[in-house]
């Protein structure tokens, strides 16, 4: 780097090793590298994007310079465009932010969890996407663009960015089941595996919503639903896949709604 000196000679330094520029790259990429570790990758990415934007307002605002395609813009010639730079600067590093935050809090109760559970939260598909078809009480479940039952894994969110459900499912039934309240405290009484035993699902107050069980992915056994003052809804009785058995409905104050039994998915008896 050369310095034009008062009396017109030039004299030649070397340029700094750590400059600013140097230093704000070091700090993003390892802003970058903590994150993924403590996180995922794209918390990172939205972490390192809402850094960037402050940087630039920052960096703006404090040299009063604003570079364009056709020159450079001076804060005492364009105050306007400074405000509208710090304000968008400003909003899109909250936004960021923002964005960061919730993808964090996917990750907040299984964090600190087995590496296994971690990736295949991270590989399942949204549970939105899969759709029943197929006879009724018999259904077996794909993706809206296959034609084939679904295998694989599917995770399902609360709203408030926690991991609400993460299940397995084999030829279109569901084999395995993991499920946490609304806190982020893993289910003590789900216990389904290779497509038997109890899954249980919470309400957002954190009681039980659903308690269902399996035999070999199918519902086989007593299903209950509650109503969120912890009332029960119903109970429906199933057999390899079909109601069979005593089905009962109950309205939310406690008063029996309905009462039928059944026998391989038929009603039989009011």
């Amino acid at each position: 780097m050369k310095k034009l000196l008062a009396d017109g000679s030039v004299k030649w330094k070397r340029d700094p090793f750590f400059t600013k520029k140097k230093v704000i790259f070091l700090v993003l990429i390892v802003l970058f590298i903590v994150v993924t570790k403590l996180t995922n990758w794209f918390t990172a990415f939205l972490l390192n994007a809402a850094f960037f934007c402050f940087w630039k307002g920052y960096q703006a605002e404090h040299s009063g310079v604003i570079g364009t395609e056709s020159g450079t813009v001076k804060k005492r010639e364009s105050p306007i465009a400074f405000k509208c730079l710090r304000s968008m600067t400003g909003i899109m590093g909250i936004m960021f932010l923002y964005f960061a935050g919730a993808e964090a809090l996917k990750d907040a109760n299984i964090a600190m969890n087995d590496p296994e559970i971690r990736s295949r939260v991270e590989t399942a598909i949204n549970i939105k996407k899969l759709q029943a078809r197929g006879e009724k009480q018999n259904e077996r479940w794909y993706t809206s663009k296959e034609q084939t039952p679904y295998t694989g894994w599917v995770k399902q969110w609360w709203a408030n960015g926690q991991i609400k459900l993460l299940a397995e499912y084999k030829e279109g039934n569901i084999m395995t089941a993991l499920a946490w309240r609304i806190g982020g405290e893993k289910c003590p009484h789900t216990n389904l595996v290779n497509g038997n035993g109890v899954a249980v699902f919470y309400n957002e107050v954190g009681t039980e919503s659903f308690r269902k069980t399996y035999k070999d992915g199918k519902p086989d056994g007593l299903w209950t639903h509650w109503y969120k003052n912890g009332q029960k809804e119903y109970e429906w009785n199933f057999k390899d896949g079909k109601q069979d058995g005593l089905s009962t409905g109950w309205y939310e104050n406690g008063q029996k709604k309905s009462e039928h039994t059944y026998k391989d998915g038929e009603i039989v008896e009011d």
